[in-house]
Order: structure tokens, then C-alpha cells, then sequence
């Protein structure tokens, strides 16, 4: 509808089938081997659905697995995860500090892969501290 007024009909009504010439929406060569379906992504943050031990479940994987099966070219994920003992979590970030989470990154991979999407981890040292509390542990 254009204005709220009727559906587009005849010839200029949009094809379903026929592929967009928005530049946003065209393939994407990121680097050689690596193509994406379009420009469309979604940036990291933590939703704080990890299961406990700070590991992507599948709450985490489905959540991705959404955003793929909509059409999106790269979901990022992973939100300033949790890289070493020494700083833990203070808000439901992943938990990267052993090699028990490649697993859970293989299901997530393979679940967005199978909706023709890719990923792509953020991995951040926040800084030394001693507690997971969020309140004056910045400078």
C-alpha cells in the first residue's frame, strides 16, 4: 500500500521473485571465500541469555537463528564475552575462557549457516577485577 491507500498492482508492483538492485541488499565479498548475502547485519551484545556457566544454550542459538532465517547477512554475537578468569562476567556475556564453549559455538555456526547467514564473534578483555558486580569497577 502507498499512503495507505490499495496494494501496488500490475507493473509496478514489486516481483517476489525478481532480486533488489539495492546496493544494501546485493552480495557481499567480504574478503576471498567469505560472501555474505547482503550488507544487512546485526551488531554484538549480550542479551543475557546464556545458561549457566556463561554458555550460548539454545536460547542464545535460536535467538541467532531467527535473525537468519529473516534475511540478515551477518549476525555478530557475543557482547564483550568473557575472556580470561580475571574478568568476569558482569552482564550475562559468554564464556570464553575455556574450550568448553566450542561446542556451543559449532550448534550456534551451524544453526545460522543453515539459514544462509554467517557469524561473527566479539571477544573483549573488559579490564581486571576481582567481582562480577557492574557498579564502580570503572575508572
Amino acid at each position: 500500500a502507498v499512503d495507505g491507500g490499495a496494494p501496488l498492482a500490475g507493473p509496478e508492483a514489486p516481483s517476489a521473485s525478481a532480486p533488489s538492485s539495492d546496493p544494501l541488499l546485493q552480495p557481499f565479498d567480504l574478503k576471498k571465500g567469505l560472501r555474505l548475502r547482503n550488507r544487512v547485519f546485526s551488531t554484538s551484545h549480550a542479551p543475557a541469555y546464556v545458561d549457566p556457566g556463561g554458555f550460548p544454550g539454545d536460547r542464545y542459538r535460536l535467538y541467532h537463528e531467527e535473525k537468519a532465517k529473516g534475511g540478515i547477512g551477518l549476525t555478530m554475537f557475543g557482547g564483550s564475552s568473557t575472556v580470561s578468569p580475571d574478568s568476569p562476567s558482569a552482564f550475562g556475556q559468554i564464556n570464553v575462557t575455556s574450550d568448553a564453549v566450542i561446542p556451543y559455538f559449532q550448534a550456534l555456526a551451524d544453526g545460522v549457516h543453515a539459514h544462509g547467514a554467517k557469524t561473527m564473534i566479539q571477544l573483549t578483555h573488559l579490564g581486571w577485577r576481582t567481582a562480577d558486580d557492574v557498579a564502580d569497577w570503572l575508572p
